[in-house]
């Protein structure tokens, strides 16, 4: 499942050992072999050299990845690297060998990375049941990891371009949804109930961000319970393949803490509804997840029947979804 979910989120940059490769196409067959697999990644390089013009150089560890202290002003360009998975046969009970490699980097610096990483796995694979950690520690090179590399590798010109970019590539998502919507290409849509959530503020703040990664647009209804929010419901709107993927996501990934404050996966999410969207032109809200709360189950329905969602969800649809929300 782990590798499926690696599939459908980096078609390009995932590069499968031949006996991963036959474990995805065959998944009812049993291989006792270990599988093993490659992915190019996004990551971030400093300039060794600042160590030697005066500026703070020392590094703090931040979750298990090296991060620059506050308040330093040297530059940081994004660059690629390879991460290579091999799981042994008992994985996640046992830890994955991995090796991250970057031909910017210095030896020293990706020494100290693959320590990191290693130290990482380590601890998501141990206790009885074991934790599948691909996840965490992709998301750990492509947003926490900070490696040294050559002078020559960054850019005078390097400070706010990624952040244009990343502008620039959201307004160009924006044009793209509302082309499609207007043609009749985008009509899928997907309804999702999330029982509760502990730490609501960082779940959401998550899948935000996958709703902007997979060009997706969306509502988020919740009601706030007594200690925590619950009755989560999300309404999707997108690509067939770019909800598969988000469903994926919110199954394999961590996403919410448990009552002991640990991370944990989402176990109690299911998908109320699914099918053709109906969409008018002019009234599609911007990608993104627009999040809204409600106390009533009236105001609920209302909200996902109504006006405030565009009318996403087709008449055909409207009975189906009332008697799954439970209401009378």
């Amino acid at each position: 499942l782990e590798i499926e979910s690696l599939q459908a989120m980096f078609p390009t940059e995932l590069m499968l050992g031949p006996k991963a490769a036959e474990a995805l196409a065959h998944p009812g067959r049993n291989l006792d072999e270990m599988l093993s697999y490659v992915l190019r990644l996004p990551v971030s390089l400093r300039n060794k050299d600042d160590d030697k013009k005066g500026q703070t150089s020392s590094s703090e560890v931040a979750g298990d990845a090296t991060k620059p202290k506050a308040g330093t002003t040297t530059m940081v360009i994004t660059t690629m690297c390879l991460l290579s998975f091999v799981l042994p046969s008992r994985y996640p009970m046992e830890p994955p060998r991995l090796e991250l490699k970057c031909k910017a980097a210095t030896r020293k610096s990706l020494s100290k990375a693959n320590t990191q990483l290693r130290k990482l796995a380590s601890q998501l694979c141990t206790g009885a049941e074991g934790q599948e950690s691909a996840m965490e520690l992709i998301d750990v090179v492509k947003s926490q990891l900070v490696l040294e590399g050559n002078s020559n590798k960054l850019k005078a010109n390097g400070n706010g371009a990624k952040e244009k970019e990343s502008q620039n590539m959201k307004r160009m998502k924006n044009d793209v949804v509302e082309r499609k919507i207007a043609e009749g290409e985008l009509s899928s849509a997907r309804l999702l109930r999330i029982d509760h959530m502990n730490d609501s503020k960082g779940y959401m703040k998550l899948l935000r961000k996958w709703t902007d990664q997979l060009g997706l647009r969306g509502e988020l209804y919740f009601r706030n319970g007594a200690r925590r929010v619950e009755d989560v419901f999300v309404l999707l709107v997108g690509d067939v393949a770019k909800l598969k993927d988000f469903c994926l996501r919110l199954r394999t990934q961590c996403v919410d803490v448990n009552s002991r404050g640990m991370k944990c996966k989402e176990k109690q999410s299911r998908v109320l509804w699914e099918g053709e969207a109906v969409t008018v032109r002019g009234t599609c809200t911007p990608i993104g997840l627009r999040c809204t709360e409600y106390k009533k189950a009236e105001e609920l329905v209302s909200f996902l029947l109504g006006s405030s969602s565009s009318g996403i969800i087709p008449s055909s649809a409207e009975m189906h979804i009332v008697e799954a929300l439970g209401v009378r």
